[in-house]
């Protein structure tokens, strides 16, 4: 920051109120108290503190101004810019999902099992990088490439011409057809190959199976059922598996830490 050399004056100039310089490099009262305080803390600080300020010789009383912030213009610009980025990425999505609605998807489903198991290694479970399994986000990514993802891709797409429509009573129909007749099968499926792909024997598959599918199936429905029908309300089938991956990417990391706990 710059450094502003003031002479000798009276007690009463040191106050924030009566500092004649604040206007120029100060603009708020905020930094003019900042600027007040780093001065008394420097000169206490000092091996040649002398107490008041008229046992200083003139021009040695120093007051350094705080780092000036960029202002509002470069903030909205640099925010416009960000937002600039998010709408490419997600045309860019789109358009992809059109041309290979089957493979994008596949992949959003397996990408957001290996984030998630990222996240539940590194901010639930606290292994540091020097401890982080690769081989298991390498597994919670295959499951959802070849679980996942492949099941709700079908699964919607069905559950769509079963009930057609997207009437209230439709959209209710269809929550309750995925939250009791897919979601129990789906989540045993994802325990018995979680287990299978980490190598597991059978009767220890069970073991986690008798241990965490109770558990996991209630905290499912606490989710869910809201989830799925502000999903199948207001999202296209295209995007429906792409959107229910963002609350999966919390949902999914609460399932990788369960599947792998001893």
């Amino acid at each position: 920051g710059r450094v502003l050399r003031v002479g000798s004056a009276p007690r009463r100039s040191l106050n924030v109120a009566a500092f004649t310089v604040r206007s120029r490099l100060l603009p708020t009262g905020a930094a003019a108290l900042l600027c007040s305080a780093r001065l008394q803390t420097s000169r206490r600080q000092s091996p040649d503190w002398k107490g008041p300020a008229e046992n200083y010789p003139e021009g040695t009383l120093t007051c350094i101004s705080p780092p000036s912030f960029p202002p509002q213009s470069y903030l909205n610009h640099k925010l416009g810019t960000m937002l600039q980025g998010i709408k490419l990425v997600w045309r860019t999505y789109q358009q992809l999902l059109t041309k290979h609605p089957w493979k994008v998807q596949i992949l959003t489903a397996g990408s957001t099992c290996g984030i998630s198991d990222i996240i539940s290694q590194q901010l639930i479970e606290r292994r540091g990088l020097t401890d982080h399994s690769i081989k298991r986000t390498i597994k919670m990514t295959t499951v959802g490439l070849i679980y996942v993802g492949p099941i709700l891709c079908k699964w919607y797409k069905y559950l769509d011409q079963l009930v057609v429509g997207k009437s209230k009573a439709a959209v209710f129909k269809k929550m309750l057809l995925d939250q009791f007749a897919l979601a129990p099968c789906f989540l045993a499926g994802f325990i018995v190959v979680t287990g299978v792909l980490g190598g597991l024997s059978r009767e220890k598959i069970c073991l986690k199976l008798e241990k965490n599918y109770t558990s996991a199936l209630m905290s499912n429905y606490t989710i869910w059922p809201a989830a799925q029908l502000l999903n199948f309300y207001f999202i296209p089938l295209k995007n429906r598996l792409a959107v229910v991956q963002i609350v999966a990417l919390m949902w999914n990391t609460y399932l990788s830490w369960m599947a792998n706990r001893a």
